[in-house]
């Protein structure tokens, strides 16, 4: 029964995955969870946060608790949801608290959605019936199953992204250390350079702190130092695949992980994403301003986006909290939209050329608006208080606007806003 879908989990399997970096507590926390409830724990958190494979470490570290074997049931993997829902009404029936079952059993309801409420309600009928079996959900949304607990998952912790963050806080952010792990270079990370420091430190933030990213990019980091992955990144996440290997139990892309989420979305979420990708961060209140549709409607699709953790919520003790991206997700969309072409992250870079070649339709509305505060002599700290952003997003985005226009100074950019134009070769820094 479910011989296509459900399959037993062996200790050597999960021994045999690389080590889980930086989710310590996590596992502690779920683990107790796991223990003290009946019903099912839900384990909810964006596209490559890490939540399959930390399903499989909760379910080693508890492995004595269930002598009766550990099963994975891979929703993803299933042709009829119809039918998945009766092979699990039909296993329900083998199993019950009679002397043959005693003992412990866990399944692992693996990429759950909330169109699967037919597989929730199978998995309420197991549990039912025996009540030594454990139930271990995962899902990209905060779900909820009757009875059950929802367990939040962030992406690993990223270092502050501030320009005076040191670099002992760098690379003890469990973050950075899975980054490293991974890249197998540990030495050379121990003494960086003010400018290295910088561009790993703006890497880690780039990924999102997301597991599934980090274990993607660490192998570039053994041809490509962090300023050039930056960089490749800027220009779209295709680099983030891989082909010697499965690092992740089901994606080997990032950017085939964020399609298959977004294939799913309603229209109405799909088109606010894109429409929104062209802001750094905004609020509810802004979001109306920007787009035509009721209030009500609105307000509605912007919770979908954050609860499917493709956009995520920042000074929340705040009024009005600060929303903002996923830079994955939204270069992603970027690309989609043609904004940036698909696979210019493979691409090389091409020559320097002159500013007279370039035009300002190549800086997004922020960059532009950045670009002129530039020009009237603001500093990045008086730009971010401007503009209600932080320091680092200032930063970020002078730099964004002398690369996109070969520009090497912030007096190439006053005199780029004031249509002189000059060359990067005529303007000293």
């Amino acid at each position: 029964m479910l011989q296509s879908r459900m399959s037993e989990v062996h200790q050597k399997q999960i021994a045999s995955l690389p080590e889980l970096v930086g989710r310590e507590k996590e596992v502690e926390t779920l683990s107790r969870m796991l223990r003290s409830t009946t019903g099912p724990v839900v384990i909810a958190g964006p596209i490559g946060s890490g939540k399959s494979r930390l399903a499989l470490e909760v379910a080693n570290a508890l492995r004595h608790l269930f002598p009766r074997g550990i099963h994975i049931l891979d929703c993803s993997a299933a042709e009829s949801l119809e039918q998945l829902t009766r092979e699990l009404v039909e296993y329900s029936g083998e199993i019950g608290d009679g002397p043959e079952n005693h003992g412990g059993q866990l399944i692992i309801v693996d990429n759950y959605a909330p169109g699967h409420e037919g597989v929730a309600w199978g998995v309420l009928t197991l549990v039912s019936r025996s009540a030594n079996l454990s139930v271990l959900v995962t899902s990209n949304e905060s779900v909820r199953i009757y009875g059950g607990q929802i367990f939040e998952l962030d992406p690993l912790p990223v270092p502050p992204a501030s320009p005076e963050t040191s670099l002992e806080d760098v690379l003890s952010a469990a973050a950075t250390k899975l980054l490293i792990r991974r890249s197998g270079y540990l030495p050379a990370y121990t003494s960086l350079t003010e400018e290295h420091k910088l561009a790993l430190l703006g890497l880690v933030n780039d990924l999102d702190g997301l597991p599934l990213a980090i274990e993607l990019a660490a192998p570039w980091l053994r041809v490509l130092d962090p300023l050039s992955l930056r960089r490749r990144l800027a220009e779209g996440i295709g680099i983030l695949s891989v082909n010697w290997g499965a690092v992740s139990l089901r994606h080997d892309s990032m950017r085939e992980a964020l399609e298959r989420h977004f294939r799913v979305l309603p229209p109405s979420a799909q088109d606010m994403l894109v429409q929104l990708s062209r802001y750094d961060e905004f609020t509810f209140d802004s979001v109306h301003s920007l787009l035509s549709d009721p209030p009500e409607s609105v307000d509605q699709t912007l919770r979908l986006l954050i609860e499917e953790h493709l956009l995520r919520v920042t000074n929340k003790n705040m009024v009005q909290p600060l929303i903002t991206h996923l830079n994955l997700v939204r270069t992603f969309v970027q690309e989609k939209t043609g904004e940036i072409p698909a696979g210019a992250g493979m691409r090389s870079y091409p020559p320097p050329q002159h500013v007279e070649d370039t035009d300002k339709s190549v800086l997004t509305p922020r960059q532009r608006q950045v670009a002129g505060l530039v020009a009237n002599g603001m500093t990045n700290r008086e730009i971010s208080k401007r503009l209600g952003i932080a320091e680092w997003t200032a930063v970020n985005h002078v730099r964004e606007v002398m690369r996109k226009l070969q520009l090497s100074s912030r007096v190439q950019i006053a005199n780029w806003v004031s249509g002189k134009r000059e060359s990067p070769e005529t303007t000293a820094l």
